[in-house]
């Protein structure tokens, strides 16, 4: 499998399950508290690495004892450190959520010092670009971070892909060097900034409109790369 770089967010999940989900104001009690290792960036990383791939996972945590503890999960899931970086000022990403006895969830996410991994931080790391033939982004990290690091990957002739979630609006400048994207239903409707009710019109529109080369398209609300599988779409890249 293709050596590959991800460059995206980590996010400590605090869950408690409860009987129903708290109305507004109102405190209720809840089961006993579950700590889980999530983040867009993370999850593909740790999919990548399961599927077989090398993988450098470029990330930022904060000096804190769940940036340490995350830290030590991903090097225990094989994930090299050479890619995690430390902030001084912020604490790392907490997502505080609630999921009641059907499965429906209340999630609150403060994205800490995901949201200070910035352009000179890849800078500091684009030395390790020359080894990777694949780019993984999402956007649960600043969109100038998002853009420097695909520009850095065109010159290099890094194959991107490019998770659009959340769902944002993406300029020209970030969807020029986009090779693969993977939207879902909801995400192609807040990039389009359309109502998309004919999804292969939708997806030939989008793709002819901004220039992408290939695409990866996740049938499904809310369905993602690593959950679609990462083998199949980097294996397409191999070649």
């Amino acid at each position: 499998m293709a050596g590959l770089i991800v460059v995206g967010s980590s996010n400590t999940d605090l869950v408690i399950r409860v009987e129903r989900l708290p109305r507004e104001g109102e405190t209720i009690l809840g089961e006993e508290l579950k700590i889980f290792y999530g983040g867009k960036g993370a999850n593909q990383a740790v999919a990548a690495k399961k599927g077989g791939a090398d993988v450098l996972f470029v990330t930022k945590l904060g000096k804190d004892s769940y940036g340490e503890n995350y830290k030590k999960n991903l090097i225990r899931l094989g994930i090299s450190p050479s890619g995690i970086m430390f902030d001084d000022k912020a604490p790392s990403g907490i997502a505080l959520i609630a999921i009641d006895m059907e499965g429906r969830n209340q999630i609150v996410v403060s994205p800490g010092a995901n949201s200070r991994l910035l352009p000179k931080d890849i800078d500091n790391i684009q030395d390790k670009f020359y080894s990777r033939r694949v780019l993984l982004l999402q956007l649960e990290i600043p969109l100038e971070t998002v853009e420097h690091s695909l520009k850095i990957a065109r010159s290099l002739s890094v194959k991107t892909i490019l998770n659009p979630a959340p769902a944002r609006s993406l300029s020209d400048k970030i969807m020029k060097n986009v090779d693969i994207i993977t939207p879902n239903e909801s995400e192609l409707e807040v990039l389009t900034g359309k109502d998309v009710k004919d999804l292969k019109r939708a997806e030939k529109e989008f793709i002819k409109e901004r220039g992408i080369k290939y695409n990866h398209y996740p049938r499904g609300e809310g369905r993602t790369l690593n959950q679609q599988g990462c083998d199949k779409t980097l294996s397409s890249l191999q070649g």
